[in-house]
């Protein structure tokens, strides 16, 4: 019998080839090498055709996108409901399982490999990619979703900081008309009734001043000014809060507006 790699001539009884150490029978699945390969399973297409196996790794392509492609680009000439996008995620899964169970067979029967030994040493190379893969793919899949949350709570707690810079305003504001009969415009006054060390208007005019430079979260709100109205008997604090939509809010006695963080809200929002 020649051997199946070199085309040497194997004498009878021998399991190996003497010149290349290939084994005789490439159709005899050496028991070293059965078992699940998890290198298959996770890089599936990639992996069938980095070991000859055309057919299956093409298979795999075909339903490793097409899962992902068809229900975008043909949904409406092909009527694709949701069912059919988890089924055929579902033979795709089933398709991986079978090359984790059935690769090393379906491999070793192409003739690439010699020996056990040298079958080993290349999926060995191939499960040092499989962490790396992993925590690709959990990437992959988790920014779409994690990062749009995270950019609007961000963007929510720029809005909350911004509202209670303008409300901190408010308070003063309150005080300000308790001891002298009337709003004021001028934020700087108010500051001598919102720093607990002083006393009043006019009293302790450096710490006011100090505080005016760092008024309450004014890295999330800019833009802060107050308007008075119907002859200063009530009053408009405005600010810009520092989120994606630039969301302007308005305090007055009555209440705040948007009474409620969202970008329609931010953007359809004026002081009444």
């Amino acid at each position: 019998m020649k051997c199946p790699q070199c085309g040497n001539e194997i004498a009878d009884g021998a399991e190996l080839c003497a010149k290349c150490n290939s084994i005789k029978d490439i159709d005899a699945i050496p028991p070293g090498i059965k078992g699940f390969n998890w290198s298959a399973f996770f890089f599936g297409w990639i992996w069938a055709f980095a070991h000859r196996l055309w057919l299956w790794g093409g298979i795999l392509f075909v339903f490793s996108f097409g899962y992902k492609i068809l229900p975008i680009a043909f949904a409406d000439k092909l009527n694709i409901s949701g069912m059919f996008y988890w089924g055929v995620f579902a033979i795709y899964i089933l398709l991986l399982l079978f090359m984790g169970f059935k690769g090393n067979a379906l491999t070793w029967k192409t003739g690439r490999f010699k020996n056990e030994i040298q079958f080993k040493e290349v999926q060995k190379k191939w499960s040092r990619f499989i962490s790396p893969f992993i925590c690709l793919y959990l990437m992959a899949c988790c920014i779409p979703v994690g990062l749009p949350n995270f950019l609007r709570s961000l963007d929510k707690s720029r809005y909350n900081k911004c509202l209670h810079a303008l409300t901190t305003l408010q308070v003063g504001e309150d005080k300000y008309k308790k001891e002298n009969g009337k709003y004021t415009a001028a934020i700087d006054e108010l500051g001598a009734y919102l720093i607990p060390e002083c006393k009043g208007k006019n009293s302790c005019n450096k710490k006011v001043a100090e505080w005016m430079k760092h008024l309450p979260n004014t890295r999330e709100c800019k833009n802060i000014q107050i308007k008075l109205i119907e002859d200063g008997s009530e009053y408009q604090i405005k600010g810009t809060a520092l989120d994606r939509s630039q969301c302007k809010i308005c305090v007055t006695k009555k209440g705040f507006s948007p009474d409620h963080y969202g970008y329609d809200a931010c953007k359809s929002n004026e002081c009444p």
